[in-house]
C-alpha cells in the first residue's frame, strides 16, 4: 500500500496481535505536493501522520523517532497498539508540527501536536461547519475524553437563537455529568471581633 514516488527506507518485521505474529511492513515517506495528494493519503488510510515543515533532508534522528512513535503500530482489533509519544518531543525538535491520523473508537480523528501554543480554535470550528460536521470542544485531550460529557457543557451554552435548535437529540437517559456540582464557594468565616 505505498504510494508512487515514496522514499523507500527499508522493509522489516513487526510483531503483530500480542507478540505472537509478525508481519512484513515498509518504512516509507513522500513529500506531500498539495491537498489533493494529503486528501488521497488519508482516505486511501495508508499514512500515520505528516510532518509540517521538517528540517530538509531529514535527520537520521528525526527518522528514528518516527520509527519509534509508529513502526510497532498495530491497526488489528486489539487493545495492543504499541505506539510511542515519548518520541513526539524528538520529532517536534526538527518540525514546526506533528499531525497524526488514525481511528479511535468513535471514528476518524486527527492529532496536531507543536511545541508552541497554536490557536486554531476558529479554524477548525469553521472546517467543522463547512464540513456539515459540529465541533464539540473538550475540555480534556479527545482520547480520554467522555462525548456525553462534552456534549452536555456544549449544550449548556448553545443559543438557540442564533444557532437554531441543537443538533444532538437529547439522550434517552441522564447522564451523570448532567448533576455535576460546581465547586463550592467558601463561606468567610466570622471573626472573633463579631
Amino acid at each position: 500500500q505505498t504510494p508512487d514516488g515514496i522514499g523507500d527506507l527499508g522493509q522489516y518485521w513487526a510483531p503483530r496481535a500480542g507478540g505472537r505474529f509478525v508481519e512484513p511492513c515498509q518504512r516509507w515517506q513522500l513529500t506531500v505536493e498539495n491537498d489533493e495528494q494529503m486528501a488521497g493519503l488519508i482516505a486511501g488510510d495508508i499514512v500515520d501522520g505528516f510532518l509540517v515543515a521538517p528540517t530538509s533532508p531529514l535527520p537520521k534522528e528525526l527518522n528514528e523517532a518516527i520509527y519509534l512513535l509508529t513502526g510497532q503500530g498495530n491497526d488489528a482489533q486489539w487493545p495492543v497498539a504499541r505506539f510511542q509519544p515519548l518520541a513526539m518531543k524528538e520529532i517536534l525538535a526538527h518540525c514546526k508540527a506533528l499531525i497524526c491520523v488514525h481511528q479511535d473508537k468513535h471514528g476518524p480523528a486527527i492529532g496536531i501536536y507543536t511545541l508552541e501554543p497554536v490557536d486554531c480554535t476558529s479554524a477548525l470550528q469553521d472546517l467543522a461547519i463547512e464540513a456539515g460536521c459540529l465541533p464539540v470542544p473538550f475540555a480534556i485531550p479527545p482520547m480520554l475524553a467522555r462525548w456525553d460529557r462534552a456534549l452536555y457543557e456544549l449544550r449548556v451554552q448553545w443559543n438557540e437563537e442564533e444557532f437554531g435548535e441543537f443538533p444532538v437529540p437529547p439522550a434517552s437517559e441522564a447522564s451523570r455529568w448532567g448533576g455535576r456540582a460546581l465547586k463550592r464557594q467558601e463561606t468567610p468565616k466570622a471573626s472573633a471581633e463579631e
